[in-house]
C-alpha cells in the first residue's frame, strides 16, 4: 500500500519527497562507515579502559579489554599490528595466562620478530616449568650477549629469521621503545639466568645475572638471585653495579644506588669495617633499620657468624610483623631448629601447610619439625616430598640428609650431600657434612680435605673450625685440636670479652685465657664446643681448665649427662695426678667430686653401662691409684669422646 499510495497522482507533494531516496555515491557511504566506526568504538578510550583496571590490579578486566583492543587492529597486517599484539601480551602476562600467550606467539611465530616477543614467550615458558623448551630456543641471533650460550640456528633457519624480522623502522621503533621502557632486556636475562640455575649450567647463569645488571643495575631480584645461589660474590656485585651507575649516573647521586650499595655491604661476609662508619653511612644505617631487606640481609649476616640467637629475634620479629617473607624465611627456619624451638616450628608449619601447601618450603618446614622432635622416618618422607616438588632446592636436600644421616643411612645422606654440593656450589654447609661423613667412616684424609674446601669458601667460620678440631682429636692430634676450638671460642667471644689495658677487646696481645674465655656469654648452640674442648684439655693432661670447661658446658645445657659424666672423668684425672703420700686429703675430695658427677650422670641416664663402669671404678679406688684407673680405661674417654661428639651432632643443629 505504501508503493501505490506514493505513485498516486492524488499524493501531495510533501508526501512524494518523503518516500523518495537519492542514489548516495560509493566514496561517499565508505566515509561514513569510517566515522560511524570510530564514533562508535574510540580506541583512546578502550586503551583508558585497560590501562585504568591494570593499575587498580583488575588484570581480568583489564584483558577483556586489550581483546578489544586488538580486535580494533585485526583489518591490518600482521607487521602493522605488533605494537598492538605486544600490548595484549604485556596485559596477558599481567593475568598470567599463560598458555594462551605461548598458544598465540607459536600460531603467529612471533618469536623471531622482535626480542619482546621473545620476551613474553621465554616468561610463559618459565612459569610453565618448560625450561628445556627455554634452552632450546634461538635468541641468539635476535641479541647476543657474551658468555651466555644460545643454540645457532642453521642457515636457512637465519634467513627465514631475518626475514621474519621487523623491517618497518616506524614499527621497529616502537616496538624498542616498549622494550626500554618496560626493561625487558633485563628480565629476559633474569629469566634466562634462572633456568640455567635450574638445569645447573652455573656459568651461563652467572653471565646472564651479569648482563641484567648492566642492562638494570637496580634488579632487586637479579641482585638477591646472585647473593643466594652464589653465582657472583657481594663484592664483585659491588663493583659492576658501581661501574653501571658511574656509567649512566648525570651528575647526581642515585638514593637507589646508595640503598644498593648498604645492602652489599651487609651481605659481603668478608667485609670487616677497620674504621668507624662515616656519619653518612650511619645516617643511611638508621634510616633503613625497618626496612626489610635490610633486616633479613642483617639476619642471615648474623645467622652465617653464629650468632643464632640474634638472627631468630630479627627474623622473628619479622615473620610476626609480616607473616611469610621468602627473603628471611629459611634463616628463620634454620635458627628455629638450631635454637630447638619446636612449638614454633609446629605452628609454622601448620600455618604454611593451610596457606601455601604448593610450595616446597611448607615441606621443608614440617620435616624439620619432625627432624628436630627426632622422628627422622617422618622428616625423611616431608623432606623427599619437598625435593620432589623442587629438585632444585638445595637446603631441602641437606636437611634430607641429616634425617638419613641419624637414620645410619650413611651412603644415602652421602648422596644427598653431594646433591646439594652441585646445587649450593659456594656454599660450605655441603662440603662440611660431606667431611662430617667421611669422619664417621674413619677416612680422615678425605675428610681433611673437604675440611679444607670448606674452610675456604667459609673463611673464619666456628662451625668448620669444630669439625676441624673433632677431625685432628680423632688422629690424636690434641695440640692441633686445641689450638683450632680456642681459636673457634675466640671468634665466638670476640664482641663479648671484656675490654682490658690497652683497649684491646681480646686482651693481652689478642689472647684470652680459658677463664676469660669461660666468663663470656654465648649462646647454647655453642655447648658441643665446649665440651669436647674438655676433652681435648684433659687429653693435654690439663684437667683443671678442662673441669673449668665442662662447667661452662653444664652451664649452658645442665640437663646433659654425658657434661656430666665428662666432668666426673676429669675430677677422678685430676684426683689420680693429687694421689701422693702428702695429698690424699685433696685426691679423697676431687674423687668424692668425681663420684657426684657421675652419680648425676647416671640420675640423668640410667641405662649408660659405661658411666655405671666408671662409677663403680671411683667408688672402688676412691682412696687409691685414680689415675692408674683411668689411664687402663682410655676406652671410657674415648667412648665419652664419642658420644660427646654425638650429642654435638644433634645438639648443635648445624642441620
Amino acid at each position: 500500500m505504501a508503493s501505490s499510495s506514493c505513485s498516486s497522482p492524488s499524493s501531495s507533494s510533501k508526501m512524494q519527497f518523503k518516500c523518495s531516496t537519492p542514489k548516495p555515491q560509493p566514496m561517499d557511504e565508505t566515509t561514513k562507515e569510517d566515522v560511524d566506526g570510530e564514533q562508535l568504538l574510540d580506541w583512546r578510550e578502550l586503551r583508558t579502559l585497560c590501562d585504568e583496571h591494570l593499575l587498580s590490579g583488575d588484570c581480568q578486566t583489564a584483558a577483556f579489554w586489550a581483546e578489544k583492543l586488538l580486535a580494533l587492529s585485526s583489518g591490518r597486517t600482521l607487521n602493522e599490528r605488533l605494537p598492538d599484539i605486544a600490548h595484549y601480551l604485556s596485559v596477558l602476562t599481567a593475568a598470567q595466562f599463560w598458555q594462551t600467550i605461548i598458544m598465540l606467539i607459536e600460531r603467529h611465530d612471533l618469536f623471531p620478530k622482535h626480542l619482546v616477543f621473545a620476551f613474553f614467550h621465554v616468561n610463559a615458558l618459565f612459569h610453565r616449568e618448560l625450561y628445556s623448551e627455554i634452552i632450546s630456543l634461538p635468541v641468539g641471533y635476535l641479541c647476543h650477549w657474551d658468555d651466555v650460550p644460545f643454540i645457532q640456528p642453521d642457515s636457512a633457519t637465519y634467513i627465514c629469521a631475518e626475514n621474519d624480522a621487523v623491517k618497518e623502522p616506524k614499527i621497529r621503533q616502537r616496538l624498542d621503545a616498549f622494550v626500554r621502557e618496560k626493561k625487558y632486556e633485563g628480565r629476559l636475562l633474569l629469566l634466562l639466568a634462572k633456568t640455567y640455575l635450574m638445569v645447573q649450567n652455573r656459568p651461563a647463569a652467572s653471565g646472564c645475572l651479569k648482563h641484567c645488571l648492566a642492562a638494570n643495575p637496580f634488579c632487586s631480584e637479579a641482585i638477591h638471585l646472585a647473593v643466594d645461589s652464589r653465582l657472583i660474590s657481594a663484592r664483585e656485585l659491588r663493583a659492576i653495579i658501581g661501574c653501571q651507575y658511574n656509567q649512566q649516573k648525570t651528575g647526581q647521586n642515585s638514593s637507589g644506588a646508595r640503598v644498593i650499595a648498604h645492602l652489599l655491604e651487609i651481605y659481603d661476609l668478608g667485609n670487616e669495617p677497620t674504621v668507624p662508619p662515616s656519619g653518612a653511612t650511619s645516617r643511611l644505617a638508621q634510616l633503613l633499620a625497618k626496612d626489610l631487606s635490610v633486616q633479613s640481609a642483617t639476619a642471615y649476616r648474623l645467622y652465617a657468624r653464629g650468632s643464632v640467637h640474634e638472627a631468630y629475634q630479627i627474623s622473628a620479629e619479622i615473620m610476626h610483623e609480616y607473616g611469610y617473607y621468602s627473603k628471611c624465611f629459611l634463616v628463620h627456619v634454620a635458627c628455629l631448629v638450631h635454637l630447638n624451638k619446636v612449638s614454633e616450628l609446629y605452628q609454622l608449619g601448620h600455618q604454611m601447610v593451610k596457606l601455601q601447601p604448593e610450595r616446597e618450603t611448607t615441606w621443608y618446614t614440617v620435616g624439620c619439625y619432625y627432624y628436630s622432635t627426632g622422628q627422622y622416618t617422618t622428616a625423611k618422607k616431608f623432606l623427599n616430598k619437598c625435593t620432589m616438588m623442587n629438585s632444585g632446592f638445595g637446603e631441602g636436600w641437606l636437611a634430607y640428609g641429616h634425617a638419613l644421616f641419624y637414620m645410619e643411612e650413611h651412603e644415602q645422606a652421602m648422596n644427598c650431600y653431594l646433591r646439594a654440593s652441585r646445587i649450593l656450589e659456594g656454599h660450605f654447609e655441603p662440603l662440611l657434612y660431606i667431611a662430617v661423613e667421611y669422619c664417621f667412616a674413619n677416612n680422615f684424609k678425605l675428610a681433611a680435605d673437604f675440611l679444607t674446601d670448606a674452610a675456604q669458601v667459609a673463611g673464619a667460620n666456628a662451625l668448620v673450625m669444630h669439625e676441624q678440631a673433632a677431625t685432628a682429636f680423632m688422629e690424636n692430634d690434641f695440640k692441633k685440636a686445641e689450638q683450632i676450638l680456642m681459636e673457634a671460642l675466640r671468634l665466638l667471644v670476640a664482641h663479648a670479652v671484656v675490654v682490658v689495658d690497652d683497649g684491646d677487646p681480646n686482651g693481652g696481645g689478642g689472647q684470652q685465657s680459658v677463664e676469660q674465655l669461660m666468663a663470656a656469654e654465648v649462646n647454647d648452640f655453642w655447648e658441643p664446643l665446649y665440651n669436647n674442648l674438655g676433652h681435648v684439655l684433659r687429653k693435654l693432661g690439663r684437667y683443671t681448665d678442662a673441669i673449668h670447661v665442662h662447667r661452662k658446658s653444664l652451664l649452658l645445657s645442665g640437663a646433659k649427662a654425658d657434661a656430666w659424666a665428662c666432668l666426673g672423668v676429669c675430677y677422678a684425672s685430676l684426683a689420680g695426678t693429687k694421689f701422693t703420700a702428702n695429698a690424699n686429703t685433696e685426691a679423697a675430695k676431687l674423687a668424692a667430686q668425681a663420684t657426684e658427677a657421675l652419680n648425676r650422670a647416671l640420675a640423668l641416664k640410667p641405662g649408660d653401662d659405661l658411666v655405671k663402669t666408671a662409677l663403680d671404678r671411683v667408688m672402688q679406688f676412691e682412696g687409691e691409684l685414680l689415675d692408674t684407673v683411668f689411664e687402663v680405661h682410655e676406652n671410657v674417654d674415648d667412648k665419652n669422646y664419642a658420644l660427646s661428639r654425638d650429642i654435638c651432632m644433634d645438639e648443635e643443629r648445624l642441620r
